[in-house]
Formats: structure tokens, C-alpha cells, sequence
């Protein structure tokens, strides 16, 4: 059985050249370039665009959040460095695929999670470090924090300048 090869007709020739809009599917007139019909549909798109990335760092951070809170009642308030099996963090809900950081270093692969370091051995041991130089929160909070309070002192200086 041979195939016919088929000579596209005029009207799908045209039908390949036509642009349709990303959200609704019109037909799109103007520049080559151009992605949506109008700002409403490019409104909705970014709307939607942001909506998901905003969940997904949400879902990151609640992550990160737990870790954190797992890790501060294993430590205690006087305990600066310990050791414990991954299988028992793995049991207290402890994710290890959402980190707040990693490093190589001469000691091996060293993970973070905001001031906690952690290295893990092959034995599945982990030796859980808390630095306690660095602040407990998150350092883009602190930032913020720390932009805020400059701001203030300099107002504050010129308020009392007057």
C-alpha cells in the first residue's frame, strides 16, 4: 500500500502563518512578534504565571520551616553540635531534597539549613552543626529588617536635627 503524498491547499498554507493568542485563542494582527491579543489576556497570563510561583515558594518554604523545627528540638538550647541517623530524621518528617544551601568542603558535603550545617557520613550518620554566630531566621527577612531599621535611624537622626 503507497502513501500519496498530499500538496498542502492555499487556505492551509495561510492556516500555518496565522498567530493565535496564548489565552483565549484569537487570532493575533501586527507585529511578528506579538504573543497576546490584548493587556487583558497578558494580564491573566502573568496573573496565573505569578499565582504558581508563589505557591511553589510557599510549598519551599513551609519545607524549609519544618526542617528548621525539626532540627531546633533535636539540638535543645545549650547543644551547639550532635550526631543522629538519617533514618530518624527521615522519621520525624525531615525532607533533605529542600536545603537552604550546600557546600563542598575539605570535611565532605556540607548541607544548610539557615544557621544549621549539616554533614553527612556514609554511614548514614549525620553530624548536625548549629552555628550560633548567625541569626535564627532567614537572611532575606533579616535583610529586610535591617533595611528597615536603617531607614528608620536615618529619619530619626534628621527628625532630631530639626
Amino acid at each position: 500500500m503507497a502513501f500519496e503524498c498530499k500538496k498542502p491547499t492555499i487556505s492551509e498554507e495561510i492556516d500555518k502563518n496565522i498567530r493565535l493568542c496564548c489565552v483565549c485563542d484569537l487570532k493575533l494582527f501586527g507585529r511578528s512578534d506579538k504573543v497576546f491579543c490584548d493587556v487583558t489576556c497578558k494580564n491573566k497570563y502573568h496573573f496565573e504565571l505569578r499565582k504558581h510561583n508563589k505557591s511553589v515558594s510557599n510549598v519551599t518554604i513551609k519545607i524549609l520551616n519544618k526542617n528548621y523545627q525539626i532540627l531546633c528540638f533535636l539540638t535543645g538550647i545549650n547543644c551547639n553540635k550532635f550526631t543522629v541517623n538519617k533514618i530518624d530524621l527521615q522519621s520525624k518528617g525531615f525532607n533533605f531534597e529542600i536545603v537552604s544551601g550546600f557546600d563542598q568542603t575539605k570535611f565532605g558535603f556540607k548541607v544548610k539549613i539557615y544557621e544549621f550545617s549539616l554533614y553527612i557520613s556514609s554511614h548514614n550518620k549525620i553530624t548536625v552543626i548549629r552555628n550560633s554566630q548567625q541569626t535564627h531566621i532567614s537572611p532575606f527577612v533579616y535583610k529586610r529588617w535591617e533595611r528597615f531599621y536603617k531607614k528608620n535611624e536615618v529619619l530619626n537622626a534628621n527628625s532630631k536635627k530639626l
